[in-house]
């Protein structure tokens, strides 16, 4: 009979900070992808790329489906016209949404290739290198800041996960935009001769399609690998304020001080690498994709579509939202990460003053000053801070001293210690702020977003209503219609201005 196979002992992976990775966690071309998928034109070693990934060919190609989703977006296109421009949404019976999808999607891509030469003309190099090395395999861990083992193989293994997935990802999606884009045409069309004519533009729709997502997803993989990064240098710090606090339930001075410069390391690498590349590429990112999610979300549930599309329709859709989500999360996941590295930091009665003297900012250019130890001057006091959530109608929890015991129900949406703070009601010191260039920036930051907030809601009132009142007048152009049409009107504006 047949023998059963052994099972293959499970290899446990051992790291040592002061030796590169070993083979099991690395990623050898790490670093590469930026220039081989077309990116951007600075090299990381003596990489090679197919001539169709250099980027004045994909940004050639994403202009020309841009401007053709463009067309059949706001022309009303018939079955011949369409089938001489390659409108393939049109063979779905979702032309204006696809259309809208797609002109979003490349807009994205396009700015982002622009902004990526503008870092090339710049000479500066989009991503940090530190993680990229350690990945690569071609420095040791110790020297990028990590000495953890379990720290180190948990953020390579995440990282592999994402590089892994990613490379089949764009590979799946070629493939899918090659089916979406030429099938729908040919089998709507159902004549060979006009096939010269179609597939053409099926071709360079299929490659704008895997040119936008080669270019998004391969820009926030290496986004993630320098969240983890930052993340497990965070994480490794407060394993050992852990050990330290149960080890010896106090500690010194001097392992204090260190413990403050790692932080203000951590920090200040992280505001350098978002403002390196990613604070602009988040603006240009998160709502074109958002647009495109939502469009791609009405075509798969309300349009009639054949079952084939819709599968693939959906594959595209899971993507897009895996990706969001996971790009929120790694986002969110460093400042979780912070906030259970002070959980401890406090526990050492780690002293504010000495935090401040290491991580001092820079002071505003205007002087205002403010003692820890009384409410905050006028000019940085938001006096109706708090009142916001009732007034507004967004809760039914009030906040005044006569109701300050609903202040603590134990589903009100907001904490209490900034609100108060900003309402100058307690002192800066109490809520365990005692630096006087922090208090002063955060203030100023939190008023400025209370007056763009109120100004902005006011103003979106305002257009709502001639959003709302005005076409329909002048399409109507009857006063006798007036009374019907005018109370539609202000309960539309008034849906808008709510939400």
């Amino acid at each position: 009979m047949f023998k059963r196979k052994a099972k293959k002992p499970k290899v446990k992976i051992s790291v040592s900070p002061d030796y590169p990775l070993p083979p099991e966690l690395r990623q050898d071309n790490c670093g590469t992808h930026p220039y081989v998928r077309g990116l951007t034109s600075h090299r990381w070693a003596d990489e090679r790329r197919h001539p169709l990934h250099h980027p004045s060919m994909m940004f050639m190609t994403l202009f020309i489906s841009f401007c053709r989703d463009i067309y059949g977006f706001m022309t009303p296109l018939d079955k011949q016209m369409a089938t001489y421009v390659g409108d393939y949404p049109y063979f779905f019976h979702c032309k204006s949404q696809l259309n809208l999808a797609v002109i979003n999607y490349s807009l994205m891509a396009m700015l982002t290739l622009i902004y990526y030469r503008y870092m090339y003309y710049k000479k500066r190099y989009p991503f940090p290198e530190a993680p990229i090395r350690l990945l690569a395999g071609t420095v040791t861990p110790r020297s990028v800041g990590l000495f953890d083992e379990a720290v180190i193989i948990e953020m390579c293994k995440s990282a592999k996960f994402w590089f892994h997935h990613t490379k089949t990802n764009t590979n799946l999606v070629g493939l899918a935009a090659f089916i979406i884009c030429v099938f729908p045409v040919h089998f709507g069309v159902n004549d060979w001769s006009l096939f010269p004519i179609y597939f053409p533009w099926g071709v360079i729709n299929a490659m704008g399609i895997r040119y936008v997502f080669n270019i998004s997803h391969w820009t926030y993989t290496y986004f993630y690998l320098i969240c983890f990064y930052h993340k497990a240098r965070m994480k490794q710090t407060r394993l050992m304020i852990n050990a330290q606090y149960v080890k010896y339930g106090r500690t010194t001075d001097q392992y204090v001080y260190q413990l403050i410069n790692t932080f203000a390391g951590i920090y200040a690498d992280i505001g350098k690498d978002n403002g390196r590349f990613f604070k602009t590429f988040s603006i240009i990112f998160l709502p074109l994709f958002m647009i495109f999610v939502d469009c791609l979300l009405f075509t798969e549930f309300f349009s009639e579509i054949p079952l084939v599309t819709r599968f693939v329709f959906g594959y595209l859709l899971w993507s897009g939202t895996f990706v969001i989500l996971s790009y929120l999360r790694v986002v969110s996941s460093v400042a979780e990460e912070a906030k259970k590295a002070y959980k401890p930091l406090h526990k050492l009665q780690t002293t504010l003053k000495t935090n401040s003297k290491v991580c001092r900012y820079k002071k505003p250019k205007v002087k205002i000053s403010v003692s820890p130890d009384y409410p905050l001057p006028p000019e940085l006091r938001q006096d109706d801070c708090g009142t916001h959530p009732y007034v507004r109608g967004l809760t039914s929890h009030r906040w005044a001293d006569e109701r300050r015991h609903r202040l603590h129900h134990p589903r009100y949406p907001f904490p209490e210690t900034p609100i108060r703070l900003m309402a100058g009601s307690v002192t800066p010191r109490s809520v365990g702020l005692v630096d006087e260039g922090v208090i002063i920036e955060m203030c100023k930051s939190a008023k400025f977003w209370f007056h763009h907030t109120k100004r902005n809601t006011n103003v979106i009132g305002l257009a709502a209503i001639i959003i709302c009142v005005t076409p329909v007048h002048f399409g109507v152009n009857d006063w006798s219609m007036f009374p019907i049409y005018f109370p539609w009107g202000i309960i539309n504006a008034m849906g808008i201005r709510y939400v």
